[in-house]
C-alpha cells in the first residue's frame, strides 16, 4: 500500500515536496481552503507543480481541526502530516498528534509564533534578553512608548506575522509618524492586528536552517546570509556561511530550540550576529521559504523537503553530520524596483536562463502589472537562483543576473 502523506496548505517550498512524493511513489494529499492564495503567493510558472499532488481536497477552513479530521477519515491510514506554510504550522502539529503520526510539540510552535512570548521565555531561561512591548491597538502606540520609556531606534512588527508585512525600523519621530500614517490592518492570513516593539539589534542578519529529529537532536543544515532593503525586507541569500558568525549562530539556534522544547521538524531561525554574540530575530518552525530549500538542495546535494518527508515517515535517522559536506555554493536574489508603478518592460526569460550558472528564474510579476508595497516580500518582481564553486561565486552569479534585469527593466 502506498504511503499517504498529507500537506496542510503549501508555500513555494512545499511545491517541491509534492514533486518529491510523486517521484517516490507516495500518495500525496494537499488540503487547501484557497486556490486564490496560491495565485498570489507563487510565480505563474510554478503553479503547475500543484498538479503533482495525487489528490487535492478543498475545505472551508484549513485551520479548522474538526473539518480536517473529518476529511481525513476517508483514508484507512495516514502515514505523515506536514506543512511548509507558516500559517498552518500550529494546526498541523495538533492534527498530526490527533491522528497519531509524528508531530511537533504544539506548545513550542505557539511560543515561536508569538514574538512577545518567546522573548519572555528566553529571558526567563537566561538564553538572552531583548526588550519587547506588545501594542494591542496602534491608536495607543504613543502612550505605550511613553509608558515603557522606549527609545529609538526600535523595531516594530505584527505580534504574529510573516513575509515582512507590517515590519519597520523606527529611528526617530518622523519614522514612527510615517509608520502610523501608512499602517493598514492586513487581510493576509497569519498577520495579527496586535504589534510588538523590540530593541533594534545591530549586526549581520543570518538564518540557521535545521532539522530536528527529537528533543535535543538538531541536525544543522547550514547558515545563510540575508540581503535586505528598507532595514527588514529580504531580497536575497547565499549558502553556506562558514565562519565565526556562523558558529555563533549555530550555537544560539540550538539553545533556542532546546529552550522552547522544539522536538521535531524543520526550522528557519533568523538571528542578528556580531563578533561577540548572536541574538534572535524570530523562529519559524518550517523550512525556509521563497526558494531557500532549492538553494540548500543545490549546496548539499540532498532534497531538504525530501528529508522532512522521510523523517516524518521514520525513514531518516538523526545524524548531526548529515549535512556536513557541501557540494557547492548557491544563492537566490531578487529584483525589486526603486519605485512603485506599472511594469512597462522586463528582459526575456530565455536570456536570463542562459547566463552563467543560473539554475532557476521566476517572474513574480509580468509586464503591465502593478507593483506596490515595496516594504514586503510581495515586492519581488523577478527572482533568480544561481550556483557557484562556493557561496561567494554563487552570489556573484546571481547578482550579475539581477543587475542585468535592473538595467533592462522599466517601471513607471
Amino acid at each position: 500500500m502506498k504511503k499517504v502523506v498529507v500537506f496542510i496548505e503549501t508555500n513555494f517550498t512545499g511545491l517541491d515536496a509534492l514533486t518529491y512524493c510523486k517521484e517516490k511513489g507516495y500518495h500525496s494529499v494537499l488540503i487547501t481552503d484557497s486556490y486564490e492564495r496560491f495565485l498570489s503567493w507563487f510565480p505563474a510558472s510554478s503553479l503547475s507543480k500543484i498538479d503533482q499532488a495525487s489528490e487535492i481536497i478543498n475545505v472551508n477552513n484549513s485551520n479548522d481541526m474538526e473539518e480536517l479530521i473529518s476529511v481525513l477519515k476517508k483514508f484507512e491510514k495516514v502515514d505523515a502530516i506536514l506543512t511548509f506554510a507558516e500559517i498552518r504550522t500550529l494546526v498541523t502539529a495538533k492534527l498530526a498528534k490527533e491522528m497519531n503520526v509524528k508531530h511537533s510539540n504544539s506548545q513550542a510552535i505557539e511560543i515561536a509564533q508569538n514574538k512577545s512570548l518567546i522573548r519572555k521565555i528566553l529571558a526567563e531561561n537566561k538564553v538572552e534578553e531583548v526588550s519587547s512591548v506588545t501594542i494591542k491597538d496602534i491608536n495607543f502606540i504613543d502612550d505605550e512608548i511613553e509608558k515603557n520609556n522606549l527609545k529609538y531606534p526600535f523595531f516594530i512588527k505584527p505580534l504574529h506575522g510573516h513575509s515582512s508585512i507590517g515590519a519597520s525600523v523606527c529611528r526617530n519621530d518622523n519614522d514612527l509618524l510615517n509608520y502610523k500614517k501608512k499602517y493598514i490592518k492586513s487581510n493576509q492570513d497569519g498577520i495579527s492586528d496586535e504589534l510588538v516593539i523590540e530593541d533594534y539589534l545591530e549586526g549581520q542578519l543570518v538564518s540557521v536552517e535545521t532539522l530536528t529529529f527529537a528533543k535535543g537532536q538538531h541536525a544543522i543544515i547550514g547558515v545563510a546570509d540575508r540581503d535586505i532593503i528598507h532595514d527588514c525586507v529580504e531580497i536575497g541569500s547565499s549558502f553556506t556561511l562558514d565562519d565565526r558568525i556562523a558558529t555563533l549562530a549555530k550555537e544560539k539556534a540550538k539553545k533556542i530550540l532546546n529552550c522552547i522544547d522544539y522536538d521535531y521538524g524543520s526550522s528557519h531561525i533568523e538571528l542578528i550576529v556580531n563578533d561577540e554574540e548572536a541574538r534572535l530575530v524570530e523562529v519559524n518552525t518550517r523550512v525556509g521559504g521563497s526558494g531557500h530549500s532549492i538553494m540548500m538542495d543545490l549546496a548539499t546535494g540532498r532534497s531538504i523537503v525530501g528529508d522532512c518527508i522521510e523523517c516524518s515517515l521514520g525513514n531518516l535517522k538523526f545524524d548531526e553530520n548529515l549535512y556536513l559536506n557541501k557540494k557547492m555554493g548557491a544563492s537566490w536574489q531578487c529584483f525589486v524596483p526603486n519605485k512603485e508603478g506599472i511594469i512597462k518592460k522586463l528582459p526575456n526569460i530565455e536570456i536570463l536562463q542562459k547566463m552563467k550558472d543560473i539554475t532557476n528564474v521566476w517572474f513574480h510579476y509580468q509586464e503591465n502589472e502593478k507593483v506596490e508595497d515595496l516594504k514586503s516580500n510581495f515586492s519581488w518582481v523577478v527572482q533568480v537562483m544561481a550556483q557557484g564553486e562556493n557561496r561567494e561565486a554563487a552570489k556573484f552569479n546571481a547578482l550579475t543576473c539581477i543587475n542585468y534585469i535592473r538595467e533592462n527593466s522599466l517601471v513607471e
